[in-house]
This record gives structure tokens, sequence and C-alpha cells, in this order.
């Protein structure tokens, strides 16, 4: 039944009871009968209109009608604002009670019964009322505003039990009221209480957008929270949580803030756990199994800000965070766990079952966890987060180790093996899904294999592009640059330093292919334009059109596009700015690979997460052939970037290793 049918009902109640002038006045309003309620309001002194009480007071009346204009009408009889404050008791079973009830916005058989108690044993004033009904929406506000406006207190019977309207509007689901509530609130300096608060935000969905409103009262006004029980203040946290409230953290007890470490971990977000480590202090006032449940979640979120804020607060990693962090492909979260502690392995086992779904997690090595989802192709990560996983463990110091006499289940059966090599044997079980190029990267890393002429060809390819534009550079270049002053047997030194991390190597082959340049068709000229021609001993060097710059409003052609312009033409020549002369014998793409190496080992490329720096460095200075314009030597990690600056030339020449260049 609509709520029009709920408010006829009560008001034929009315009419039904008695015949009493009182009960004609209440239906009257229920009925929004102006002519009635004109006549009854000049039948009646305004001692007579405040006394009636029965079977609903006359403010109340009207706000449940929503009639504004019965509240300007009975305020203006001498019906005074008291009368709208006072208390009204719903029986259980009335109709009343039934019309609050299915006000609410929640149709689920729990929270039907939770509003249901609530209307049954609570006290409602004239706004409460119109709270419930959702008479205070942004839309259909004129009834509190004219409640308001005679004098209505929206607080008005809270220490006697009263639902006050700010409650009465969150219990019955009413967002826009509540928010409505809460500015006329802070118009007239007033505010909800604690309690209030915490009783809103328990009966409400925890997806209601007017949680952070009612949050926001308590952090406004300071409130304790002191006095509020536990089921009260985890409603208020749990909320605060959900909406990434973090504010709502300074005013919780130290310890209590504290056992909320697991909730505030699991989240997206790191602010609102950044800001309880924070309050917490260190060390962390909770127990150890809160700690490692914390990490674990934060883990799970993967999170490597959240992890790294637990570490620092002391919470100690243990082998199930690393092996979780290496089931779930996350190289940052890895080498922030093994930056605070280096736990021990898991310990042995007899067999080992490579069937199983879950056998990484019961691999008793973690290189071998690592491994075993590198090469089984995991769906979790990348093969460069694959990859990184591994060179993360092997940096920390883990190595791969082989099992003696052990009985393995794979695919084909059970095997037993005398000495057991996950990096041979191992490879071989996996399925066929992992390619030849990405098995021979796995056999590189773990051991280290150190690049040597003999090896290149195993190499990722982009590895190996990189080796052959700088050797073709070097080669081409004159003494006067940086590459043409190194001597040749330092050349193989730099490619040997800058082979690992293979991950930085991996990830460039995995780029997508740049997309080749189509040349756009030449506008035609409107104006005057001005050419800018290469300087003077560069016009062999060019390897695209020279610039044109257009007069405003004009697009630019390709030199190649305009003939030599007559006299009368206007076309102005332009010299170009002085640029370097490149020496010769070396070609222009030569020149841009020596500047993008050179530019690399200057500055050094921003590390992006992807690789781990290297301390070591290739000692170039103290070579004597290098000459006296020798500086500081640049790291492994340099050299890698400098490489890899190089990495997408094309270039063919005679420099070969091994099987294939």
């Amino acid at each position: 039944m609509a709520l029009d049918g709920y408010v006829s009902a009560l008001a034929a109640d009315c009419e039904a009871g008695c015949c009493t002038t009182d009960a004609r006045l209440v239906a009257a309003l229920l009925r929004r009968d102006k002519r009635t309620l004109d006549t009854a309001l000049a039948s009646h002194t305004a001692s007579q209109l405040a006394a009636v009480q029965q079977p609903l007071p006359l403010y109340h009346a009207a706000a449940l009608a929503d009639w504004p204009e019965a509240v300007t009408a009975l305020a203006a009889a001498g019906v005074p604002p008291s009368a709208a404050d006072a208390l009204v008791h719903v029986k259980p079973g009335s109709q009343l009670a039934c019309m609050l009830v299915h006000a609410s916005i929640y149709q689920s058989e729990q929270a039907s019964k939770r509003y249901n108690d609530a209307a049954r044993s609570s006290h409602y004033t004239a706004l409460g009322m119109a709270a419930a009904l959702g008479h205070v929406q942004a839309s259909s506000s004129r009834v509190v505003v004219a409640l308001l406006a005679v004098g209505a207190s929206a607080t008005a019977g809270r220490e006697q039990g009263a639902l006050p309207a700010c409650l009465a509007a969150a219990v019955y689901g009413r967002s826009g009221a509540v928010q409505r509530l809460l500015s006329l609130l802070a118009a007239a300096g007033g505010h909800m209480t604690a309690s209030e608060v915490a009783d809103s935000v328990q009966n409400v969905q925890l997806s209601s957008p007017i949680i952070p409103a009612l949050l926001r009262q308590l952090t406004e006004q300071c409130a304790s929270l002191h006095d509020l029980d536990f089921e009260a203040v985890h409603a208020l946290v749990e909320a605060a949580i959900h909406w990434g409230f973090s504010q709502i953290v300074e005013l919780l007890p130290a310890t209590f803030a504290a056992s909320y470490l697991p909730s505030a971990a699991s989240q997206q977000d790191p602010a609102f756990l950044l800001r309880l480590l924070r309050h917490a202090g260190c060390p962390l006032p909770c127990p150890a199994s809160v700690q490692v449940q914390a990490l674990e979640l934060a883990i799970s979120a993967k999170q490597p800000l959240s992890v790294a804020a637990l570490l620092a607060a002391g919470v100690q990693p243990t082998a199930a965070n690393v092996t979780q962090a290496i089931c779930t492909g996350q190289p940052g979260v890895l080498r922030a766990l093994l930056a605070v502690a280096r736990p021990p392995e898991p310990p042995g086992r007899a067999t080992i079952d490579l069937r199983s779904p879950d056998c990484a997690r019961r691999l008793p090595s973690f290189v071998h966890q690592a491994l075993h989802l590198a090469a089984k192709g995991s769906l979790l990560g990348t093969r460069v987060s694959r990859l990184q996983v591994l060179e993360a463990l092997l940096a920390a110091g883990y190595s791969l180790p082989k099992y003696p006499k052990i009985l393995v289940h794979s695919a084909t059966g059970l095997h037993y093996y005398k000495l057991f090599n996950p990096l041979t044997a191992g490879l071989r079980m996996q399925p066929a899904k992992l390619s030849a190029t990405d098995k021979r990267v796995l056999r590189l890393t773990v051991p280290r294999v150190p690049w040597s002429p003999s090896n290149h060809h195993l190499f990722p390819p982009a590895f190996r592009r990189a080796c052959r534009t700088l050797l073709l550079a070097a080669h081409r270049s004159s003494s006067a640059t940086s590459l043409g002053s190194l001597p040749a047997d330092v050349l193989p030194i730099i490619m040997q330093q800058a082979t690992y991390p293979l991950s930085q190597w991996v990830a460039v082959d995995c780029l997508p292919p740049a997309a080749p340049a189509v040349p756009c068709p030449p506008p035609a000229a409107q104006g005057p334009v001005e050419v800018s021609r290469p300087a003077r001993g560069q016009a062999s060097l060019a390897t695209a059109p020279a610039v044109i710059e257009a007069a405003p409003g004009v697009a630019a052609a390709p030199l190649h596009t305009l003939r030599k312009p007559a006299k009368s033409t206007g076309m102005a020549l332009r010299r170009a700015p002085r640029k370097p002369v490149q020496p010769a014998g070396m070609a222009a793409d030569v020149a841009d690979a020596v500047a993008a190496f050179s530019t690399a080992l200057g500055g050094g490329a921003p590390d992006d997460g992807g690789s781990s720096t290297s301390a070591c460095a290739v000692d170039l200075a103290a070579s004597s052939s290098f000459g006296s314009k020798a500086q500081a030597a640049p790291t492994a990690e340099q050299l890698c970037h400098g490489l890899a600056a190089l990495s997408f030339s094309t270039h063919t020449g005679p420099f070969t290793f091994g099987a294939s260049g």
C-alpha cells in the first residue's frame, strides 16, 4: 500500500474512533482538507489547539501529510512551537507503526525487522516523522523549512529517548534528508552526538552515501568515542575504512586503532593504513598474530606501499609471506620483504608433486617456486614480472638446490631421481606452452651465466641488437667521439657488465613494434614561407626533410616538395642555427646511436622498479688505454640503460658472435 493509502487509512481510523473535534481536526490535516481545517482553526482558541494530543498532535499530523501551508496556519492560529517538539510514542501494530515501517527504503527481512523495532520502540517529534517519511529531501523539504521557521527543534527530545530527525532520516535510508538536516543543524550551530552518529551508521547499509556526512560530524566536533560501546565503535571504524575516511583515526585509542590493521591493510587505498600506523606508534600495541594477518592481507591486496609501511612499523616477514609474494607475481612486494629480513626456506620433502595446481607453494625452495611458476607460464603476472621475482630472490642470496634421492610426480608418471635438477629435468617436465626463448632465458638467469662471444646467441634479441649497434657505432666513429676513443678490449667488458638483469631486455622485446611513419601529402602553400636550410657541410648527412617554417595559419611542407621559388613569390630563405659538425666518415644514424648511448651513460635512465641496481661498475678509468679524459666509471645499471637505448636499431654489420648475430 502506498504512503497516501496509509495516511488515508490513518485518517479513517481517526474519524471512526471517535467523533470529537480533535479527531476531526487531525483527520482534516491528514487528508489535506483545507475547508475543514480553516473552520476548526476559526472556532478554536490557541490553548485548545495546543492541547490536542490524541490521536496525534497537530504539527505531527501536518508533517505526516507533508503540508507546509498547514504548519504556517497552525502557527498563525497560536499553536506554540513546543507542540512540534512533543514526543509521540508509536504503538506496536498501529497504522502509524505500519506506515513508518513501510517508509523504509530497505526491503530485506533483516532490515525490515530492525526498522520495525526502531519504529515501535522510539518516540518521534514532528521533524522526526517528516524525516522518516522522506519529507526532508532537497525537492520536498518545504514542510521541514516551515517547521523550523515556527521554532521546531531538530534535536528535541534526545534526552528522553526520542528519535532525532537526523537519526530518523538515517534509519529510514533517506540520504537526501540527512544531508539537508545536517546543513540545517550546522546553520543553527547544532550537531549530532557521537551516539546518534553510531546509531545511524549501524542502521544503514555500508554502501549508503550518507555515511561520509555522518562521520564528518564526529571529526568536525572532535567527538570522544570513549563512551561508546564496542559494537558502536566497531561500526564506525568499519564504515570509515570502507569509505577511506581516515580522519576518524585520531579519535580512537592507540590500542583500539591497532586492532584494525588487518581491515585497513586489505583496502586498495593505503592512506587509511598509513594514518593508522602513525597513530598507533612503534612498536605496534597489538599481538604478533594481528600484525602477520595485516601483512598477509596487504600482500593479497597487491599494495607495495602498504607492505612497506607495515615492515617499517616493525612487522617481521615470514616464509609464508615470501611464498605469497612469489605465487602472486609481485616483484616490488618481494623486494620490500627481502630488504627487511631473509626468512629461512621451508623444510625439504621426500616427494615433489608437479601435477598439483598448488605445487609452487609446497616446494621447499623459494627459487624453485619462482622457477616453477615462470616455466609453467602462470596467469599471474607477466613474463617480465615472473622473471623479476626470480632475479629478486637470487639477488637476496637464495639459490636453486638439487634434490638427492627424491620421487617426482609429473604428467608422465612417477619418477625416481638420484639427483633432481629443477633447471634441467624440471623444465623438461613442464608443458610445451613456454617458448624455447623463455626457457633459454631461465637457464641463463638462475646460474647467471656470464656473457661471452661464444654464447652471445643465447641472450635475448634486444640485447643482441644493442650489442651489434654499439660495435657498429664504435667501428664507424672517429677518435673525436666518446665511443671512438674506447679501446677494442673495453667494449666486450661493457656488454658483459650490462647483460643482467635479463628482465630488462625481455621487457624491451615485449614492447609493441613502433608504427611506421606515414608521410602526409603536402598542403598547398597560401602565403610566404620561410625555408630553413641545413648548415654548410651538413647537406650530405640529413636523413629527414628540412624544416619548413610557414607563415601563421599555413601548414608546413617537406622541403623536397618545393622547388626553388622565383623572386616574385615572396618566399624568403632563412639560415638554420648552426649544429655540431658530424665527423667525416660517420653516418648520421650511427651518430644518433652514439648520442643515445652517451646520454644514457651520462644521466642514467630513471629506474622503473623493474630492475635491481647493481653495485659493480666497469673499471674503465683504470684502463691505461682509455686516455686522460677518463671520468667516474659508469655502473652496470647505467651500462644496461645505455645499451637499451640502442636496442631498437636495425643495423647489420660484420660483428657477429656465436651462431647468430
